[in-house]
């Protein structure tokens, strides 16, 4: 998801997967410690982007 809709809301991922927010929270952290992810930019007109 992220790769094709860089913009997407950690409410919309837990939404279209049937989590929580604060597990779609949980992951993004992991997969920003792990280097996988980065955001770009400010967090409301930034986006993320897969590493």
């Amino acid at each position: 998801m992220l790769k094709t809709e860089p913009g997407i809301t950690q409410p919309m991922i837990a939404e279209r997967l049937g989590l929580t927010v604060k597990g779609v929270k949980y992951h993004f952290r992991k997969l920003r410690e792990d280097g996988a992810i980065r955001r770009v930019g400010s967090s409301r007109a930034g986006h993320w982007e897969v590493l």
